[in-house]
């Protein structure tokens, strides 16, 4: 298969995938409004828990290059072409901190030609985990709109914060 239809399928199965959460949260939500009071009370707990998981607060033995003012990732290059109906954003970037680094996602925004936000998309960097001094590439890919005229790319944490990058 062509490195062109991977990402076509990729996309289309983030979407299924999309689809099949957004139905899970529905069940969930009617689940808790026909149960009893035990299971309102369990899932309150539950997802009050999980939700507290999610906040991007660091947590013990962290590594702390991801909430430090000092860059733990590099750019190291970087381009974007339209492509079939896409928006194709592929580069490399450096572990540049003394800790391995996981979960790092590659963030493209997308603005027009008044530097409006117009969209987002991210995906996974290629190697994880990416230990100190590695490189790894990304490619991040969404569909196209015709207002898009500039991108800006950004890495943050599956669940949690931006990642401080130098250029």
């Amino acid at each position: 298969m062509s490195p062109d239809k991977r990402i076509i399928v990729n996309i289309a199965m983030r979407d299924i995938l999309a689809n099949l959460v957004k139905l899970g949260a529905a069940l969930c939500v009617l689940a808790y409004f026909l149960g009893g009071p035990t299971t309102r009370a369990w899932m309150t707990g539950f997802f009050i828990g999980t939700v507290a998981g999610l906040t991007g607060e660091p947590s013990v033995g962290r590594a702390s290059s991801l909430t430090s003012d000092v860059p733990a990732l590099r750019l190291l290059g970087h381009s974007c072409r339209k492509e079939y109906g896409y928006e194709i954003c592929e580069g490399g970037v450096r572990n540049v901190s003394s800790e391995r680094l996981e979960n790092v996602m590659a963030e493209v925004r997308f603005q027009d030609q008044a530097g409006t936000f117009v969209k987002s998309e991210s995906t996974m960097i290629e190697y994880q985990p990416l230990m100190p001094g590695q490189t790894s590439s990304f490619k991040v890919a969404t569909t196209s709109n015709p207002l898009i005229r500039h991108f800006t790319i950004g890495f943050k944490e599956m669940f949690g914060g931006a990642i401080k990058v130098t250029r």
